[in-house]
C-alpha cells in the first residue's frame, strides 16, 4: 500500500471517529471514556509521520510559525507556568498536534474522496436527526441521553425544561458543527444543477432544518445561516445566474415548511423560540446577544486575567482536562472561557497573540484560495469555508470535537480549492498551483466532481 492510500485511510478513520467518538464514550465503551478523549491523536501522529516521510507535507509559513510557538510554549509552561508535564502535553496537543493534519488532507484528498464524504454526511444526517428527536423527547438519564462514561446526562440546559440533544457526539457542540457542514453540501447540490443526488439533498435538507429546533441551539442556527451566506457569495464569485439561488431558495422554503409539520416538532419549535427569546431578545436583541458575543467578547478576552502577561499560566491550564488534573475539578475555567483568552492566558500575551494571528492568517488564506476556486466555478470550497471559519479562528480547540471539526473543515476547504478537485462546470484543464506550501498533482480532466 502506497503512502497516499495509507493517508486516505487515516483521513477516513479520522472522519468516522469525529462523528462517532461520542457514541463510543457514552454507549459502546463507557469505561474507556477518558482515554477515548484523544482517540484521534494516534491517527494524526501516524498520518504526519507518513506524510513527512513521503513528501506529502511540506513546510510552509503557517507551519513554520506554528513550530516556533510550539517549541517555546511548553518550555514556558514548565519553567514559569504550572510545571505539570501531563497538563502541558495535553495543552500542546490541543494547540499544535492536529493543525498540520489540515495540510495533509489538502495534499491527498481527491474528487472521489470528497464525493464519498459528501454522500455519507448527507446520509448520516437523517438518522442523526431522528436520534436527536428521540433524545429531545426522552427523559434525562435514559439510555439515549446518558452521559460520558455511562453516567449522568449528555445534554445541556435548553428551554422549557428540555435538554439540548448531543446525538452521537460527546456534547451538544458536535451537533452545532455537524449540521452546518451538512447544510453546505445540501446547498451546493441545490445551486449546482449539474450535480446529481437532489432527492438525497432534499432529505438531508429536511434533516438540517429539523435539527435547528431539536437542538435548541443558536450556534447551529447561525452556522446553517452562514452556509446560506456562503452559497450566495459563491454564486456571486462564480458569476452564475441569481436564478439558481432563487430556485434553491424556493426549495429550501418548501423543505422548511415541510419540516415544521413533521410529527413531534411542535414542542422543539416552542423550546427553540423560547430559548431564542430568553437568551437573545431579553439580553438586548440580536446585536447584543449574538454579534457582540461573536466579535466583542473574543477581543475583550485577549488580555490574560491571571496577571502573568509574559509567561501565562501554562499550556493546558485553560482546558477542562487540564483543570481536572491541576485542581481536581473542571466545573470552572481556570483561565478564560473564550478561546483567545485561553491562548493568551496559557501562553502569555506575546506567544498567545502570535498563535491567534497564525490562526486568523490561515483562515484568511483559505478564504483567498476558496474565492479563487469559486471564480473558476468550484463553489463548494467557499460554502464550506463560511461554515468552518469561526471554528478555525476562534473555536475552542481545548474541546476535542470542536478541534476536530475545525481541522477537518479547513482540510476540506484546502482540498476543494485545488484544481484537481473538479466540479462539472469546469470543462477545461486548469494549471496546477501551489497552495500554502502543498504541491498539487497535475489536474486530470476526467476527475469531475459530479455526484457530491
Amino acid at each position: 500500500m502506497n503512502s497516499t492510500r495509507i493517508l486516505k485511510a487515516l483521513i477516513w478513520l479520522y472522519f468516522w471517529l469525529l462523528i462517532f467518538e461520542g457514541a463510543l464514550r457514552k454507549w459502546v465503551l463507557p469505561g474507556l471514556a477518558t482515554p477515548l478523549l484523544i482517540v484521534r491523536d494516534p491517527i494524526v501522529i501516524l498520518a504526519l509521520l507518513v506524510a513527512l516521510s513521503s513528501g506529502k507535507l511540506k513546510v510552509n509559513v503557517t507551519l513554520g510559525a506554528m513550530a516556533f510557538v510550539a517549541l517555546l510554549a511548553p518550555l514556558m509552561a514548565m519553567v514559569a507556568g504550572h510545571g505539570n508535564l501531563a497538563v502541558t502535553i495535553f495543552g500542546w496537543r490541543c494547540n499544535f498536534l492536529h493543525l498540520p493534519f489540515l495540510f495533509v488532507m489538502g495534499s491527498v484528498l481527491d474528487a472521489e474522496d470528497v464525493k464519498k464524504m459528501a454522500r455519507w454526511l448527507l446520509l448520516v444526517s437523517i438518522p442523526m436527526v431522528l436520534l436527536m428527536a428521540d433524545q429531545f423527547h426522552s427523559p434525562p438519564g435514559s439510555f439515549v441521553n446518558i452521559g460520558l462514561g455511562g453516567d449522568g446526562d449528555s445534554g445541556f440546559d435548553g428551554a422549557m425544561g428540555y435538554r439540548r440533544p448531543s446525538a452521537t457526539f460527546s456534547f451538544t457542540n458536535g451537533v452545532s458543527a455537524f449540521f452546518p457542514l451538512v447544510a453546505a453540501f445540501v446547498l451546493h447540490r441545490m445551486i449546482q444543477p449539474e450535480v446529481k443526488g437532489k432527492w438525497l439533498a432534499i432529505a438531508a435538507g429536511l434533516a438540517t432544518l429539523a435539527a435547528i429546533p431539536l437542538s435548541i441551539s443558536r450556534a447551529l442556527f447561525m452556522g446553517e445561516g452562514l452556509a446560506v451566506v456562503g452559497a450566495v457569495v459563491a454564486l456571486f464569485a462564480s458569476g452564475r445566474s441569481i436564478s439558481r439561488l432563487l430556485t434553491a431558495g424556493v426549495t429550501v422554503a418548501f423543505v422548511a415548511v415541510a419540516a415544521s409539520f413533521l410529527p413531534g416538532m411542535e414542542k422543539p419549535r416552542e423550546a427553540f423560540l423560547s430559548r431564542w427569546d430568553e437568551s437573545t431578545t431579553a439580553k438586548g436583541g440580536f446585536q447584543e446577544a449574538i454579534v457582540n458575543r461573536a466579535v466583542s467578547e473574543p477581543l475583550s478576552s485577549i488580555l490574560p486575567s491571571n496577571g502573568n502577561f509574559l509567561a501565562g499560566a501554562g499550556l493546558g491550564s485553560g482546558t477542562n482536562a487540564g483543570a481536572q488534573l491541576l485542581v481536581g475539578s473542571n466545573k470552572a475555567f481556570l483561565v478564560s472561557e473564550g478561546e483567545w483568552g485561553r491562548l493568551t492566558g496559557e501562553m502569555g500575551l506575546p506567544l498567545g497573540l502570535l498563535f491567534i494571528l497564525i490562526r486568523v492568517a490561515l483562515v484568511l488564506t483559505l478564504f483567498v484560495v476558496a474565492w479563487k476556486a469559486a471564480r473558476r466555478g468550484e463553489s463548494l470550497a467557499l460554502i464550506v469555508w463560511f461554515t468552518g471559519a469561526m471554528g478555525l479562528a476562534m473555536g475552542q480547540w481545548g474541546q476535542p470535537t470542536s478541534l476536530g471539526f475545525a481541522i477537518f473543515q479547513g482540510g476540506l476547504v484546502l482540498a476543494l480549492s485545488r484544481p484537481r478537485v473538479r466540479l462539472p462546470v469546469m470543462r477545461q484543464v486548469a494549471q496546477p498551483v501551489r497552495v500554502m506550501g502543498v504541491q498539487p498533482r497535475t489536474a486530470q480532466p476526467t476527475h469531475h466532481y459530479r455526484n457530491a
